[in-house]
């Protein structure tokens, strides 16, 4: 768990002063993190800077759920915000956009999941290689 502070390049300019969190899960494609105002979650995403995700999520991920913050995905090229509220264990997720954070999905480790096929001809779309990281 990084603070990466406030989020700067936030779409919506009333976030601006928001503070975002990566989760490090060590994604080559991309980081998950987090942003919010709520300060209580801000207490508790900061006490357990610089440790894995799997030790804190069982303290903390109740209080995530409940505050459902914003879900941000980034990379070099962009970035991705995700409003949807998050739905309690057991509830469905909404049509729209959404994120998942699964520990079964999170073990398998790669940038995708091994259930999702991309079509050959999509590939060249995903093929991106950064000049410098």
């Amino acid at each position: 768990m990084t603070r990466v502070g406030t989020d700067s390049d936030a779409v919506q300019s009333e976030s601006l002063c928001e503070i975002l969190y990566e989760f490090g899960l060590g994604s080559a494609a991309a980081s998950f993190g987090i942003r919010t105002a709520d300060q209580d979650l801000v207490m508790s995403l900061d006490h357990p800077a610089g440790q894995h995700y799997q030790a804190f999520m069982g303290e903390i991920g109740g209080a995530i759920l409940r505050i459902s913050p914003t879900r941000i995905v980034r990379n070099p090229i962009g970035r991705i915000e995700v409003f949807a509220p998050i739905p309690p264990p057991g509830g469905r997720s909404p049509l729209k956009p959404h994120t998942h954070f699964l520990q079964e999905q999170l073990k398998q480790g790669g940038d995708i999941a091994a259930s999702l096929h991309i079509p050959d001809s999509c590939l060249p779309c995903f093929i991106y290689y950064p000049h410098n990281r």
